[in-house]
């Protein structure tokens, strides 16, 4: 008798603690409704993982992700981490750094950066606020000018394609003004300078 009344402690620890995260899963659920972190179709992010949320579950809430496989989270860890709601988002950040060739001359840096300024004023999906481009300095390899601008748009594909497109203008400009992009190279001086 003891040792059945011992087993069923045993099993009994075994089953509240099972229960335990089932609840834990289940108010985690109610959580998620009542705050509204996110919409079913909405793109997140949650700790690491990125994707579309397809599923709200009383215990978990499923994921597709740009690889096109699906992820099931515990709502538990749902509520315990950052979420990050892409599909919320106003507009998008358009943030490349150009790297210039060293031999680029001061004045052609002026008129490649004037250039820049003029296509990012003039663009009719740029977002005029914060919109800004700067030589921010030298690198190991390049000159390094900065593009900072937000897009209007809330479409990732929409997005691809005008960054797309503001890439080939500066590709464009950074030509034209009679500069180029730079590459890492590295020089090698070799020791004793005798001819062998």
């Amino acid at each position: 008798v003891t040792t059945a009344l011992a087993g069923l402690g045993i099993g009994g620890v075994a089953v509240a603690f099972a229960a335990q995260k089932t609840l834990e899963n289940i108010f985690a659920a109610v959580a998620i409704a009542s705050d509204r972190p996110f919409s079913l179709g909405d793109t997140v992010r949650i700790g690491s993982l990125v994707g579309t949320v397809e599923d709200l579950g009383l215990r978990s809430t499923r994921i597709r992700t740009f690889e096109r496989t699906v992820v099931t989270v515990p709502n538990s860890t749902v509520v315990g981490s950052e979420v990050v709601n892409l599909s919320a988002r106003d507009r998008m950040l358009y943030n490349p750094t150009l790297s210039l060739v060293y031999d680029t001359r001061p004045e052609k840096l002026r008129r490649i950066l004037e250039a820049i300024r003029e296509l990012l004023a003039t663009h009719p999906r740029v977002v005029q606020e914060g919109a800004r481009c700067r030589f921010r300095g030298f690198g190991e390899s390049a000159l390094l000018v900065e593009v900072y601008c937000h897009l209007d748009t809330q479409e990732w594909e929409e997005y691809l394609a005008l960054a797309e497109e503001l890439n080939f203008a500066l590709a464009e400009i950074v030509e034209r003004e009679g500069s180029a992009f730079a590459f890492p190279t590295r020089t090698v001086y070799l020791a004793g300078g005798g001819s062998h």
